[in-house]
């Protein structure tokens, strides 16, 4: 028993809500690229994704801020054996003013 208004209406897909509105646990819109509720409150929620194939924005922008601070962390204990020397760039004015003629 299923009333003109009941298919009138549709459902989404399930799944396909925007991962904001899915961690609030509120109905989504569905809307791209920005749905309803996160344009509502696009200053708390300025990233409307949904799930898809590939990595989502911020999960790129994390793998990439973990890639930066392992290179940190290598850099300033270059004792953890990560296998790169450093070398002092001014070594060569070091070296040069100790050559008479130079400088």
């Amino acid at each position: 028993m299923s009333s003109s208004k009941d298919s009138s209406r549709q459902r989404m897909p399930r799944g396909s809500s925007c991962l904001n509105c899915r961690r609030r646990r509120i109905k989504c819109d569905g809307s791209r690229p920005v749905c309803k509720n996160c344009g509502r409150s696009i200053s708390k929620f300025g990233d409307c994704e949904y799930p898809g194939a590939g990595p989502s924005r911020t999960e790129y922008l994390e793998e990439q801020i973990s890639i930066l601070e392992n290179r940190i962390r290598d850099l300033e204990n270059p004792s953890r054996g990560s296998g790169m020397n450093l070398q002092d760039p001014y070594s060569v004015y070091t070296s040069a003013q100790s050559i008479p003629g130079m400088f």
